[in-house]
């Protein structure tokens, strides 16, 4: 009895030592102090209940060790987790890097190397947005490299632009291209191959063969004849059509309308040529003729366009016509004289308004970034 006191009198002594071997930097004993001596304790109750009943200690373990190993599971597991997030998340930084590299690369500093031009083929930089509207890079880039080769066949140095303006008026240029596409797709204005096709044969006609007019798209601007239909003759035709629906249009002039009108009233109540051309220097668009009092001299039939021709021709001297519209605009037309196969005649125009007009509020009233810098 004496041994076994001495034995456990010594365990506790080695116990306390370590106690104060884990105190720290500010003298302060640390809780394990009391961890080491409530294990002390559990370990010695332990062992009076594993002598006293053997089977209900292996079980006690047995779940603790179950315990154990489920909680090394979920925090091994757990860390994989984050582990993978992290992983992506860098991964993707790393892509993000890379794309904005060579897009400042590209934008800034004109990169047109091999990978930057890969880059291009699946990485859609914009180089500019219109609206809800993307112009790819890779199209600005195509079409200004296509017009600085043709600026090599210039026949005159006055011809020539550097390459900063040569930018700036492809990037214009696709952009009001993408303004007149969504014009037409609004008013559903179409181009048909059949009137595409039309347009590349009489293009092809100013040489000597179409062989001929292939190769010098080759020469000139590296295309080939569906590159030619879709940059060139496509937009050209739908530009034409889009300003020629503008014109005919009652949406576009109402506000034109309504003026010729009012100046057509003033006309009913005083027709006098004193009145007619008080109004002509008041309101009249037409520059030509607006320093003649509106006087056109006279005239033929093929000299003017056929709507005004017609309403002309059919007047009586000193007869007013009514509103006549043509390509130009609105027209009031007074007969001042007819001799032979010919008429005098003056005029008012308000003019119609044209997709140039259109394009200048378009721009104010879409949205439009250029990332390009020249």
């Amino acid at each position: 009895m004496e041994e076994k006191k001495t034995v456990k009198q010594n365990n506790v002594s080695e116990m306390r030592r370590a106690v104060l071997d884990a105190i720290n930097d500010r003298g302060e004993i640390s809780n394990k102090k009391y961890d080491a001596e409530n294990e002390f304790a559990r370990s010695e109750k332990q062992k009076e209940n594993t002598a006293s009943n053997p089977s209900r200690s292996s079980k006690t373990e047995n779940k603790s060790n179950h315990f154990n190993d489920k909680n090394k599971t979920v925090k091994i597991k757990k860390r994989k987790k984050i582990g993978f997030g992290k992983c992506a998340l860098i991964f993707l930084s790393i892509i993000l890097l890379i794309l904005f590299v060579f897009g400042v690369g590209i934008f800034r500093y004109g990169w047109n190397g091999n990978i930057s031009k890969a880059m291009l083929k699946f990485i859609p930089y914009p180089a500019a947005i219109v609206g809800s509207d993307l112009i790819l890079y890779k199209d600005y880039d195509y079409i200004l490299r296509t017009a600085l080769n043709g600026q090599q066949y210039s026949q005159s140095e006055s011809d020539l632009a550097n390459k900063e303006e040569v930018s700036a008026k492809v990037l214009d240029r696709l952009i009001i291209n993408k303004i007149i596409k969504n014009i037409a797709l609004k008013y559903e204005i179409n181009i048909s191959d059949e009137d595409i096709n039309r347009s590349f044969t009489e293009y092809a006609k100013q040489f000597n063969s179409e062989e001929e007019f292939i190769n010098t798209l080759k020469e000139l601007y590296l295309w080939d004849i569906n590159d030619f239909k879709s940059r060139i003759i496509y937009p050209i035709l739908l530009q034409n059509r889009v300003n020629n629906y503008i014109v005919w249009s009652d949406d576009f002039n109402q506000d034109r309308i309504d003026s010729a009108n009012k100046i057509l009233n003033e006309l009913k109540s005083d027709s006098s040529d004193k009145k007619f051309i008080e109004l002509v220097s008041l309101h009249s668009e037409d520059s030509a003729s607006v320093k003649n009092s509106g006087d056109l001299g006279w005239f033929g039939k093929g000299a003017m366009v056929k709507e005004f021709e017609d309403a002309a021709f059919f007047l009586q001297i000193g007869e007013i016509s009514g509103i006549v519209r043509t390509q130009f605009g609105f027209h009031i037309i007074k007969l001042d004289g007819r001799k032979d196969d010919k008429i005098k005649a003056r005029h008012i125009l308000i003019k119609a308004r044209g997709l140039e007009e259109v394009l200048q509020d378009k721009k104010k009233e879409v949205r439009i970034w250029k990332f390009v810098k020249f």
